[in-house]
C-alpha cells in the first residue's frame, strides 16, 4: 500500500474500529487481568512511509485506549530485498521461537504480505491471535481466501 496522507488516515481509523470492534483489546487488560500482547507485521522494511504512518499510528492509539496497559511488538520482513521462500521460511521459525514464551493476542499484519504470512503461520507464532489486516484490496483478499475469523479493511482499488 502506498497512500497519500489523507488516505492512510482514513486506513487507519477504519482499521482501528475494526480492530477494536473485532478484538476487544480494550477490555482484556481490564481489572488487573493479563496486558495483551499485539504484534504488528510490515511487508518491507522500516525505511517505507506509509507502513510506518499506519503502525505507528496503530500502536499509538492501543496505547491510549488501554491507558499503556499493552505490549507492542513489531516485526519487518523486508519483503521487497528477501522475496524468497526460503527467507520466510526462517522468518516463520524465528518468530515462532521468538514468541513462544509469550504468544501475540492480536497480530495487526499491514500489507498483502503480512496478511498471507500470519494466515500461513498462525498456528506456530499465534494459535490463539486475533488477526486483523488492511492495506490491500478485495480481489487480493479473494485471492487469498482468509479463515472467516480474520478481519481487516480494504482498501478501494478505483
Amino acid at each position: 500500500m502506498s497512500p497519500s496522507c489523507p488516505n492512510a488516515s482514513a486506513f487507519i481509523c477504519l482499521l482501528l474500529v475494526v480492530i477494536f470492534a473485532a478484538t476487544g483489546i480494550c477490555s482484556a487488560q481490564g481489572a488487573g487481568g493479563p496486558v495483551p500482547r499485539v504484534l504488528i507485521l510490515y511487508p518491507y522494511d522500516e525505511r517505507i512511509p506509509a507502513t510506518n504512518i499506519v503502525g505507528e499510528t496503530a500502536r499509538t492509539r492501543l496505547v491510549e485506549a488501554t491507558s499503556g496497559k499493552v505490549e507492542v511488538f513489531s516485526e519487518f520482513f523486508d519483503l521487497s530485498r528477501f522475496a524468497k521462500k526460503r527467507h520466510v521460511d526462517r522468518i516463520a521459525r524465528y518468530l515462532a521461537e521468538k514468541y513462544s514464551d509469550g504468544r501475540p493476542d492480536l497480530v495487526i499484519a499491514l500489507g498483502e504480505e503480512s496478511t498471507r504470512f500470519i494466515v500461513a503461520n498462525r498456528n506456530a507464532i499465534a494459535p490463539n491471535a486475533k488477526i486483523v489486516f488492511g492495506g490491500f484490496g478485495n480481489a487480493a483478499a479473494e485471492e487469498l481466501r482468509l479463515p472467516s475469523d480474520v478481519v481487516g479493511a480494504l482498501t478501494d482499488s478505483k
